[in-house]
Formats: structure tokens, sequence, C-alpha cells
């Protein structure tokens, strides 16, 4: 078989020779070049490393993270390759448009790796993924895909509890895809910005972007964005109290989840549903969260998994099971200490603060707290205003001992303590430490949960021993940009 590009290659060489023979600079740099282009064959390497990251984009559907891993850095090694093929070349030349298309391909798929780094809690390597792409489209100049850089920086911040660098980078997102005329990219940043808005209290704001998103979602025929459109305006009226709407906005999301086969979106309504039903103290919440775990679970989506635990150690609470709320919020905590280390931990610390409150000590509750408060700094307000309570009722040496510690070492002497805490509380159980955060242990929890009586008329706790609410129960809700962190949209 004759090989096209070889005679290509031969015949830019001769009209090369040619040109420079008659001083026809210009021609013979341009022939040149484009021998260069057929013999070492870039666009053959490109298409290699496009074709690795639809792999890769295959691997991550799987959930097998290490090989999409794999996959995306063998992309990286493909782009990389064809520029150190026209290293040698003029960028005035025709290699300059390929020399930028490989720059372009790899700062995206840094975005994705960036992604996947982010969704195993590897934060500072996701934030030099996206410094790395970003930087490249510095070089490359504004093009659609750099969106996919500020969707990373948006996630990034969302996870620091960041919720104005949160906001500027999803208005980058969505004015990139205005001006390309990408209706689809425009409806994901509206959902992202309306929970931004959402988390801030501006529910109006919120939800005509979720109205927008939804508009946007009917107009293109997408019926995933729809039932996650529904789900944002679902968190709306439960931010607002109309639970009745949004258990029917939950419930609308859901079956049109069920029918598109997404497995994530039904494990996040069954959360959000349990939720709402234990708050207003109707249906079967524990159900929900069960069914929560078991479907979120099958598609490996901890982070989720985390906020499942969360808001079932505060059913518990509600229920006066404190001795369930305490293993319940620290397989969240577990989760979240290297995925969501600041908003996650710090929810997950309150919790533990609240069901530790009618047996710890003042001086351990005041660990706690301050830990909490070391952990989130400003992004939740209240953890100082908890902290500040108990300094007022300990004693002055206690305050002294505690305050006097590095925040690492505080830190570690809070571990100490929450581990003797639930060795007592898992007596009996059938689990161990290393169960809590698992789907095994959750499962377990939650079966005696279901079993445990109800007891919130019985339980009568000082308003003072707890934080305001809301807003802070409010704060950290389980949103889309939880369960899919690398989404470029």
């Amino acid at each position: 078989m004759t090989d096209e590009r070889l005679a290509a290659g031969r015949f830019h060489l001769s009209e090369g020779e040619k040109a420079l023979a008659s001083r026809d600079l210009e021609g013979a740099r341009s022939s040149f070049e484009s021998a260069v282009l057929q013999f070492a064959g870039p666009d053959l390497k490109m298409g290699e490393g496009h074709a690795l990251r639809g792999l890769a984009g295959v691997a991550m559907g799987d959930r097998d993270m290490e090989r999409a891993e794999s996959l995306l850095n063998g992309a990286v090694a493909c782009f990389r390759t064809v520029r150190t093929l026209l290293d040698a070349l003029d960028d005035a030349g025709v290699s300059a448009a390929y020399r930028a298309d490989a720059l372009e391909a790899e700062a995206s798929v840094q975005v994705e790796l960036g992604g996947l780094y982010l969704r195993a809690g590897r934060v500072s390597e996701a934030q030099e993924a996206r410094d790395w792409a970003r930087a490249a489209f510095d070089a490359v100049g504004s093009r659609p895909s750099e969106a996919g850089v500020w969707a990373l920086t948006a996630h990034i911040a969302t996870r620091q509890g960041d919720l104005d660098e949160a906001a500027m980078a999803w208005r980058q997102v969505l004015g990139i895809h205005e001006k390309a005329g990408d209706l689809r990219g425009q409806a994901g940043a509206l959902l992202s910005l309306a929970e931004v808005a959402r988390l801030s209290d501006q529910l109006e704001t919120a939800e005509d972007q979720q109205k927008r998103a939804l508009s946007l979602a009917r107009q293109i025929g997408d019926r995933g964005v729809e039932a996650r459109t529904l789900a944002g305006l679902g968190l709306i009226a439960r931010h607002r109290g109309e639970t009745e709407a949004a258990v029917m906005a939950y419930e609308a999301a859901q079956k049109t989840a069920r029918g598109l086969g997404d497995v994530e979106l039904q494990g996040f309504c069954e959360l959000n549903l349990g939720e709402l039903r234990s708050r207003s103290r109707s249906g079967q919440p524990v159900a929900h969260f069960r069914r929560a775990v078991e479907l979120l679970g099958t598609v490996g989506a901890e982070h989720a998994i985390g906020a499942t635990l969360l808001h079932a150690s505060e059913h518990a609470l509600r229920t006066g099971n404190d001795d369930l709320a305490i293993p319940l919020a620290e397989g969240a905590r577990r989760i979240w200490r290297s995925l969501d280390p600041v908003r996650g931990v710090g929810q997950a610390y309150r919790v533990l603060v609240k069901a530790l409150g009618s047996t710890a000590s003042d001086e351990a509750l005041l660990l706690l707290a301050v830990v909490r408060e070391d952990i989130v700094g400003d992004a939740q307000p209240h953890a100082e205003a908890v902290a500040d309570y108990y300094r007022f009722r300990v004693e002055a040496d206690d305050l002294v001992r505690v305050e006097a510690m590095e925040p690492e070492e505080r830190r570690q002497t809070a571990e100490e303590y929450l581990l003797a805490k639930l060795e007592e509380r898992l007596e009996g159980t059938g689990l161990n430490l290393s169960d809590l955060g698992t789907v095994r242990g959750a499962l377990v929890l939650l079966d005696m949960l279901a079993q445990a009586p109800d007891e919130r008329e019985l339980t009568r706790l000082e308003e003072d021993d707890l934080e305001a609410l809301p807003p802070e129960d409010d704060f950290y809700v389980l949103t889309e940009a939880d369960l899919v962190p690398g989404d470029g949209t």
C-alpha cells in the first residue's frame, strides 16, 4: 500500500528545494515546514492524544479513576510530543496553528486531571493542573475550551468555602459560553451560579437563574440538565422552608433521572427527600437515606455518601439518638478529610459538638469547637460563635490549655478524644472504627437508626447549646457541583 503521507512529504521537499534555489525564502519555509509535518506526523500524534483522552472518559464512566489518570497522562505526553516535534520550526510558519492546538489540547486535559484530583481530595495537585492550564490559555488566547479552567477554579473555591471566588469563576464560564453560543454550557453555568446565590441567601437571584437554566434545558431537549434544574429548584424551596414544593421538585427530578438511568442523581434526590422528611416528620426519612447510600455506593460517589451520613446524623439528633449521631457524623468526617477538608469537615464537627453536648465536658466541647474554628476560618461564621460560647463556660486553666496548643496539636488531641468516644458507641454494633465512612458501616448504622425510637417529643436541649438554625443548617447541602466536581460545564 502506498503511503500518501510519504509521497506528500517528498513533494513538499522538492518544492522547497526549488523555492530555495530561486531565493523564495517564504515559499521555501512553507514547503519545508509542510514536509516536516508530513514526515513527523504531528496530526497523528494529536489524534492519538485525543483518543487516549476519550478512553479516559470511558474509564471515568466506569469509576476506574486510576486508569483514567494514567490515560490522561498519556494524552498529555502525546500533545507534548507534538510541540517538541514543532519546536525547530518558526512560530510564524504553518506549524504555529499545530503548536497552538496541541497546547490547547493539553490545557483541556490538565483541566480534566484537575477535576479527577479534586474528586480524590488531592487539592494541591488540582490547583497545579488548573494553574498550568490557565497559563496555557494565556499563551494561545481566549478559546471556548477555556471555560473548563474557570469551572475547575469554581469547584476548587467551593471546596475551600470561598463562595465569592466561586461566583466570579462561574460568571466567567457563563460569559465564555454565551460568546460561543453554547446553550448547554450556559445552562450548566447558570445551575452553578444559582447554587452559589442560594448559599449566599440570594434566593430570588438563585430561583431566576435556575428558571433560566430550565428554559435552556427544555430548549435544547436535554433531560439530564432539566432533572438537575428541578433538583436545584428543590434546594431553593427547601431553603425557604417550602417543604411540599421541595418534595415535588425532587420527586420530579428523581422520575426524570430514573428514566435516564442516572443512578447518581437518583441517589442525590433520595438524600434530599430523606432530609426534607426528617425535618417535616413525615414518611420514612431513614429509608430514603438508606436507598441514597445504596445508589451512591454503586457509582462510587463517596462525597455524596458523606453528605448522606451528615444528614442522617442530624436526623439522629432530632430524634434523640445522639449515640448514633456520633458515628454517623464521624463517618462523614472521615470521608471528607481528603475530599472536602474545609466545608465538609467543618460541618461534621458541627454535628459532633451537638451530639456530644449532653455527655462531654465543656473542655472537650471547647476543644472540638476550636478545632472546627481552626479548619473553617471565616467560611462558616457560626464556628467562631460556638467556640466563644464554650470559651465562656470553661475554667480559666482549661481555656489557656486549649488555646495554647498549636492547631495541629489541637487536631490530634481532638482525634484521640473522638476515637475513645467512638469505641464506646460502637460496642455491640458489630462495627469497627475502620467501618465508619464505608457503605457497609453506613447501612448498619442506618438500619439501627430505623429501629430506634423517635424521642424528639421527649428531647429537651438548651437552645444556647446549639448553633442558630438557619442559616448554617442550610450551608452544607449536596449540589450538582459535589457530584461531578471535574465537569467542565
